[in-house]
């Protein structure tokens, strides 16, 4: 899959519904949420020109590490989105255990994990993937965090031309 995330053919990217893509995530990761009691909160997030197939697992990813890797009796996972004339911004906040800045850089990388199978199971995967994908739409993802009180993911994406024709136009109130 991380081999195929840069090779994907981009005429296969259509405007899709970020929503309903949360949502089918949320669905994947069901028994996740439930069995630790997670909360997943999101604003209504825009339209963006993408494969869906490559952005649920985005979604999944960072919303199943924000329950993960959560002592917390309520995981929680925020995602929210800003949007300029140029970019779309989604930023995934949660409540875990948070990562050391020294780490921010490795969590990235194939296999590399920052913590044992004993307590965190995984592959040290998922992250590596969605940077991938981020990385072929020509975007960038960044961590923030802070050890003991949570993590946010903040991704950065380039609009294409159908988003900026689809992007509903701001009212500018002139003062003279």
């Amino acid at each position: 899959e991380i081999s195929r995330a840069q090779e994907r053919n981009s005429e296969a990217r259509k405007i899709e519904d970020l929503n309903v893509l949360l949502d089918m995530a949320k669905q994947n990761l069901n028994e996740d949420i439930k069995e630790k009691k997670a909360i997943i909160q999101s604003n209504k997030l825009p339209s963006f020109n993408c494969n869906k197939s490559e952005f649920i697992p985005i979604f999944q990813n960072l919303i199943q590490n924000g329950i993960k890797y959560n002592d917390s009796e309520s995981p929680t996972v925020r995602i929210s989105h800003s949007l300029t004339k140029t970019h779309l911004y989604l930023y995934f906040e949660d409540n875990g255990i948070g990562i050391e800045k020294e780490y921010y850089g490795k969590i990235f990388e194939v296999f590399k994990r920052l913590h044992g199978n004993e307590k965190y199971k995984g592959t040290g995967l998922g992250l590596a993937l969605c940077k991938k994908i981020i990385e072929a739409y020509e975007g960038q993802i960044t961590v923030d965090s802070i050890p003991n009180m949570g993590s946010k993911f903040s991704i950065k994406l380039p609009l294409t031309i159908k988003e900026k024709i689809k992007a509903p136009k701001k009212i500018v109130e002139r003062i003279d």
